[in-house]
């Protein structure tokens, strides 16, 4: 029985023994799995950039900041030694196409007072080729003979309703002269004009004759001239003729133009902008600054 009891003890001892070293060795591991997780980590996380590959990411970083620095210095002075916007050319092509006028051809520095006047200077020019200060002389010396001016002791023939008279002029009167001996009134005279004995009353009749027989019709040209060379003087001196009125063609282009000729500009601005940056990026890779 006492034999029993000790091996029962032992096999006890050994079990609580076994037991022991279990828990132990399962603490041990558990201590070396948590040292081996802070030491080793997990496998499949991401430990980072290696010390190389930092050092290449900010060689990179400094070539693009390189690169991009260079690009503007040289888009800029690509961008400044482009041609600007036309806007003459521009204004003169759409000119051209919507009013058909070429503004190389005209003057537009006048305002429509000069331009009228201009008209009538242009007018009167072209009407003395026909109507000339020569041929209005003649006109003169015509009116001169058919309306002789007489003077006391000029000696004078008229026609009267009796019959012809003729002395020296003693004395002119409202009404009659006296010729000779005889007085005669106005109203019987039929030539020469009765206007003639006195200066007031000649000058008239002769102003009357010249205007008559060439003043009117030198005028008449004149307007005619004019109503022919107005539109087309006008439009060669940059008007228009709208209706009634007449319209600056600078006025037309900046109301009518202005919009399209502002896109025309951002177009082309748009265009060059492009044509610079595709050759700026072209230079930057042959330099090896851009891949």
């Amino acid at each position: 029985m006492v034999g029993i009891r000790k091996s029962f003890r032992s096999i006890s001892t050994l079990f609580l023994f076994v037991c022991t070293l279990f828990f132990v060795g399962c603490g041990d591991k558990g201590d070396s799995g948590t040292k081996g997780s802070d030491q080793g980590g997990d496998p499949f996380a991401d430990e980072g950039p290696s010390t190389d590959e930092l050092k290449k990411q900010e060689e990179e970083a400094e070539r693009h900041a390189k690169a991009k620095e260079e690009a503007k210095i040289r888009f800029d002075k690509a961008i400044a030694q482009e041609p600007k916007f036309d806007l003459d050319a521009a204004t003169k092509k759409l000119a051209l196409e919507k009013l058909k006028v070429s503004l190389d051809e005209i003057s537009r520095d006048k305002t429509k007072e000069e331009v009228e006047r201009l008209i009538k200077a242009k007018a009167v020019e072209e009407t003395n080729l026909t109507y000339s200060a020569a041929k209005r002389q003649v006109i003169v010396k015509e009116a001169e003979k058919e309306f002789p001016l007489f003077k006391e002791n000029d000696e004078v023939k008229v026609i009267t309703r009796r019959g012809p008279v003729t002395g020296i002029l003693e004395r002119v009167y409202n009404d009659k002269i006296k010729l000779g001996k005889f007085y005669i009134l106005k109203n019987d005279i039929i030539t020469p004009d009765p206007a003639c004995f006195n200066k007031e009353q000649c000058e008239k009749r002769r102003n009357h004759y010249i205007r008559i027989n060439f003043d009117i019709e030198r005028n008449d040209h004149i307007k005619s001239i004019e109503k022919k060379i107005t539109v087309k003087t006008y439009k060669e001196n940059g008007f228009l003729s709208k209706g009634k009125k007449l319209i600056k063609i600078d006025d037309i282009i900046k109301s009518k133009f202005g919009p399209e000729i502002k896109k025309l500009e951002e177009e082309y601005n748009q265009q060059v902008k492009e044509k610079v940056r595709a050759e700026v990026e072209a230079s930057l890779k042959k330099d090896g600054l851009l891949d």
